[in-house]
């Protein structure tokens, strides 16, 4: 019997199927959503960006993109957040998702939608379509007796901040912050309130003497195996503008010693190292792979940032992309007072040749030229090494909400 497979962007309709598939997929065979976080999520949507592959009426994939705003080098870029790609266990293997990323990677790109990224179920799948490996997530571990605070720092207050005020509250910290590093920019309060925290969490915000915020945290505790007291403090978001403010929630996290044994702290950068404890070897980081990413148009991400405004120079670039013939060429690239004009033009034998996964990962300050050359992911001219390092120099590259 011949079927008719379509790809169509999904209906109000369609979302309960839709739901059943994610849980399926991503619910790890626990209970399922609750009906009022499934309606938030839902409401959260642009279903024009809501892809379904369908065979006749029934729908047998997914492929979500959140249209949202990134952080990359401190300039903020229009980003495409993949989500829930989702197939029917009996209609896997059969090119379903490939087509629709295909479809999406141009949707995004007729929208003006020139950085992507997404939490892999499985990173050597993601890298056949152009993403690659570009954050990572480390968590610091340690009971809060260990800390060290010093004698110099002025105690800041701290106050609790109602979930239903945190999106205009810490907005503002939260952006300027976010020119330092690559993480994403949330727009909306809707989007802010599903994605930032759950029923569970507290959100605690620090104040200076003249009541201006300058640091916040999200948190909950939770309890560990074994033992009445085996209690931990989760952060999902610790954000400092100030030495105080960063002292101020050690501060805090330390008056919880009699209570928990353990505290999770994401970082950023190198914020939160091993000489703020007493014992080291109590202290644990865990590091781990994290969000891929994938740019979507190489002209326009790199007309899209900033760069130092001495530099006046040219290099030349060759990029080979399997899906997306816009990227597939050869580039030159001309930077004078802190912007790149691109031109596409014929070259003979380009400054640097790369695939899109290695772009991605240079673009996003995730690798360096040197290391990419170390690993033989690209080639490139020698003399031209130094000046590339200055237009691409590593960055912390973090994402802090999930998607």
């Amino acid at each position: 019997m011949v079927r008719n497979l379509a790809i169509k962007k999904l209906s109000e309709k369609d979302l309960k199927k839709a739901g059943e598939l994610a849980y399926y997929c991503f619910g790890q065979g626990e209970d399922p959503w609750p009906e009022d976080e499934v309606k938030q999520y839902n409401e959260t949507l642009n279903l024009e960006y809501c892809l379904g592959y369908f065979d006749e009426d029934e729908l047998v994939s997914t492929w979500y993109v959140f249209p949202w705003e990134i952080f990359i080098r401190g300039s903020v870029l229009k980003f495409g957040a993949v989500a829930d790609v989702t197939t029917q266990p009996e209609y896997r293997r059969k090119g379903q998702i490939r087509e629709l990323f295909i479809y999406s990677l141009k949707q995004m790109k007729e929208n003006g939608i020139i950085f992507s990224g997404l939490y892999p179920f499985k990173f050597s799948y993601y890298e056949m379509f152009g993403y690659e490996i570009c954050t990572e997530s480390k968590m610091l571990n340690t009971n809060p007796k260990e800390i060290i605070l010093p004698n110099d720092f002025q105690l800041l207050k701290v106050k609790e901040i109602n979930k239903e005020e945190s999106f205009e509250k810490l907005n503002d910290i939260r952006n300027q912050v976010g020119r330092k590093y690559s993480f994403l920019k949330l727009t909306d309060k809707k989007t802010w309130n599903v994605r930032k925290f759950n029923k569970k969490d507290k959100i605690i915000g620090v104040f200076d003497s003249n009541s201006n915020l300058v640091g916040y945290m999200i948190y909950h505790l939770k309890k560990l195996p074994a033992g009445d007291w085996n209690i931990a403090i989760i952060f999902r978001e610790i954000i400092t503008l100030t030495r105080d403010s960063f002292y101020t929630v050690l501060s805090y996290i330390k008056k919880h010693t009699d209570q928990i044994i353990e505290f999770h702290w994401p970082l950023l950068s190198n914020e939160l190292t091993f000489s703020n404890f007493y014992e080291k070897y109590n202290v644990k980081i865990e590091t781990k792979p994290q969000v891929m990413f994938r740019v979507v148009d190489v002209e326009k991400v790199l007309e899209a940032i900033n760069y130092q405004k001495e530099i006046d120079t040219s290099i030349t670039l060759e990029i080979t992309d399997k899906y997306a013939e816009w990227n597939n060429t050869t580039f030159e690239v001309s930077i004078k007072n802190g912007k790149a004009s691109v031109e596409r033009k014929p070259i003979k034998e380009a400054d640097l040749f790369m695939d899109i996964n290695s772009f991605t990962q240079l673009f996003s300050g995730y690798m360096s030229i040197n290391q990419l050359q170390y690993m033989s992911k690209i080639k490139v001219k020698e003399e031209k090494i130094s000046i590339i390092n200055e237009l691409f120099p590593t960055t912390p590259t973090r994402v802090l909400t999930h998607f």
